[in-house]
C-alpha cells in the first residue's frame, strides 16, 4: 500500500473511530458479553434507520419461575481529540442508586394493553376475561412479578448533573450527540421489542382454529415471563475531569450523568466514560450485574 495513503488514513477520523469501536466490542466479548459492531435499529422519532456503535448482550434465566432476563449494553464511541470533558458533581440529592430502564410486555401500559385489547378482541374472545386475570398474574399484590429482577446500574464513581467540552458551555457537540445517539437506539430497540412481543402474540393466537381464553392467557404468560434491561453508555478518549461545587478539578476514568427533568418525569442517566478506563469499568459492570443475578438464583444462559 502506499504510504502517503495509508498515512493519510490513519490520520483520518474513520480510522480512529474504527479502532475505538472494534476495541470497544473486543473488550465486552473477552468479558463473554455478546457484542455486535455497528447494529442498526429504527430511530422511534424519524422512522429512519440508525447504527449505534456497539451493543452487547447477556441473559439469565430464573429455573423456578420461568422467567427470563436479558441485559444490553449500548455504547456510543466519540474520539473528541483534543477535548476535555468536565463533569459537575451531583449536589443536594440524597438517592445514590438508578434502576435500569427496562421493557415489560406485562407492564401496565395503557397503549400496551389497548393493542393487546384488540389482538384478542380480533379473535372473538372476551378480553376482560384474559386481562383482568392476566393483571393478577402479572401483578400479584399489586407488584410487578418481575420486581425482583430489576437490579440498580452498578454504583457509580460519581454522579454528574451535567458534562460539557471544555471549549463549549451549552449542550452541543459530539459528547451530547453520543448521548442522544445513545438513548436513541435504547429507545428503538425497546419499541421493537414491543412490536415483537405483540407479533408473537398475534401469531400464536392464529395458530390455532378456535383459541379460547386459557390459551390466550397462556400465551401472554409466556410473553410476561421475559424483560429486557438496557444500560446505555457514551465512552470518550477525551480525558474526564470532576468538577466540584468548590470548583476543584480532578481526574476521573468515568461518572454517571443525570439529566434532571422539567416536570414530575423521572430523571435519566447515562454512564460517561474514558476509553483508557473501559476495560477497568466493563469489568467492574459486568462483576455487578452476574452478583445481582446470581443473588436472584438465576444462571447464566
Amino acid at each position: 500500500m502506499n504510504e502517503e495513503l495509508f498515512s493519510h488514513i490513519k490520520n483520518g477520523d474513520a480510522y480512529r473511530s474504527l479502532i475505538s469501536e472494534t476495541g470497544i466490542a473486543a473488550i465486552l466479548r473477552k468479558l463473554e458479553w455478546n457484542a455486535l459492531h455497528s447494529a442498526h435499529y429504527v430511530d422511534v422519532n424519524e422512522r429512519k434507520e440508525r447504527e449505534i456503535d456497539v451493543v452487547a448482550r447477556r441473559s439469565w434465566v430464573h429455573p423456578r419461575k420461568n422467567q427470563i432476563a436479558h441485559l444490553q449494553l449500548f455504547v456510543e464511541c466519540k474520539s473528541l481529540a483534543s477535548k476535555q470533558i468536565l463533569l459537575a458533581e451531583l449536589t443536594g440529592e440524597e438517592d445514590d442508586s438508578e434502576r435500569v430502564y427496562f421493557t415489560w410486555p406485562g407492564d401496565d401500559d395503557d397503549r400496551l394493553r389497548d393493542d393487546i385489547r384488540k389482538i384478542i378482541a380480533a379473535r372473538g374472545i372476551d378480553t376482560m376475561s384474559v386481562l383482568d386475570r392476566f393483571d393478577e398474574i402479572a401483578f400479584p399484590d399489586g407488584e410487578r412479578a418481575i420486581n425482583r429482577l430489576i437490579p440498580d446500574a452498578p454504583k457509580a464513581t460519581f454522579r454528574a448533573s451535567a458534562a460539557r467540552e471544555s471549549s463549549r458551555d451549552n449542550d452541543a457537540g459530539p459528547l451530547w450527540d453520543g448521548i442522544r445517539e445513545a438513548f436513541s437506539a435504547m429507545n428503538g430497540a425497546s419499541h421493537e421489542e414491543v412490536v415483537l412481543a405483540l407479533e408473537n402474540f398475534r401469531d400464536e393466537l392464529g395458530a390455532v382454529e378456535e383459541p379460547d381464553a386459557d390459551w390466550a392467557l397462556d400465551r401472554l404468560k409466556d410473553a410476561a415471563s421475559t424483560v429486557m434491561f438496557y444500560h446505555p453508555i457514551v465512552v470518550t478518549e477525551a480525558p474526564l475531569f470532576r468538577l466540584t461545587p468548590k470548583g476543584n478539578l480532578f481526574p476521573v476514568g468515568w461518572g454517571r450523568v443525570q439529566h434532571a427533568r422539567v416536570g414530575v418525569r423521572a430523571a435519566t442517566w447515562i454512564d460517561v466514560v474514558h476509553a483508557e478506563a473501559f476495560d477497568l469499568f466493563a469489568g467492574e459492570l459486568t462483576a455487578w450485574y452476574d452478583r445481582f443475578f446470581a443473588k436472584r438464583k438465576c444462571e447464566r444462559v
